[in-house]
């Protein structure tokens, strides 16, 4: 007999958390505070067109494909949990045979998306997940962080789940500077996306897709790049303190970052 999802995540999932198992393939877990940025990314990626475009458009060339393997090798028969895995595309280009692997994110869209392709979805909030700690063999956050309104309470999320001798990647996240480019470099970085869409043969999102994903402020708790990088450094100390290999990619010149 096949397993429900209640079956397969429950075993996972805190005690006190409340998660609506009922919602059709998609538990969802409360969030007690959706915020404007996480309400702009919901209606990108809830957005059946949008979100079809970028799982056919984006992090799925070669290079990409390859630096996640070095970073990472594989991942077959081991439970994986991708925070913003969106509608799937990390596990769409790796291909494998994970144990598990978990597909965490606030569009219903995306994760209906990933869920046909091999995730088992959950709708939560980064900033606060469900489940357990220390119960993953890796946490993967591929082109999330910069979509969240606290990067360094989402990182401490990501640690908390992996157990001892596990793996935490992140990649495609511009540092707290690329918001605050002016004058050469925002025209560069404004111009990119028609240029992309040509080279993708019209594949990768118009602009009228972009500004919409990127409406709301990146709050970031006020941290500044220096003292952003000071907090990575401190989870990176304690992973490695807790026997937790961290990588860390940054791949902008090698693919599309979201």
């Amino acid at each position: 007999m096949q397993k429900s999802l209640g079956d397969v995540l429950e075993q996972y999932i805190v005690e006190d958390a409340y998660v609506i198992w009922q919602t059709g393939h998609i538990p969802t877990s409360f969030i007690a505070n959706f915020t404007t940025a996480m309400e702009a990314n919901r209606y990108y990626y809830d957005n059946p067109q949008w979100a079809k475009g970028y799982f056919e458009a984006c992090h799925r060339d070669e290079a990409f494909k390859g630096c996640w393997r070095a970073a990472m090798g594989s991942w077959d028969d081991k439970i994986v949990v991708d925070i913003g895995c969106g509608p799937g595309n990390l596990y769409a280009s790796l291909g494998g045979s994970p144990k598990l692997l978990i597909g965490v994110d606030i569009s219903r869209t995306s994760l209906e998306m990933a869920r046909t392709i091999g995730y088992t979805p959950i709708l939560a909030d980064a900033h606060n997940l469900p489940f357990i700690d220390g119960f993953a063999d890796i946490v993967a956050l591929n082109a999330s962080l910069h979509h969240c309104d606290n990067m360094s309470q989402v990182l401490a999320e990501a640690a908390r789940l992996i157990r001892p001798g596990g793996l935490l990647i992140t990649d495609h996240d511009p540092q707290l500077t690329a918001w605050n480019w002016k004058g050469l470099g925002m025209l560069l970085y404004k111009i990119r996306v028609p240029i992309y869409w040509l080279m993708s043969g019209g594949k990768f999102m118009s602009q009228e897709e972009h500004d919409a994903s990127h409406l709301a402020p990146r709050k970031i708790d006020g941290t500044s790049s220096l003292s952003m990088k000071a907090k990575v450094l401190y989870l990176a100390r304690k992973a490695k303190k807790n026997n937790v290999a961290l990588s860390h990619m940054f791949l902008v010149c090698t693919g599309l970052y979201g």
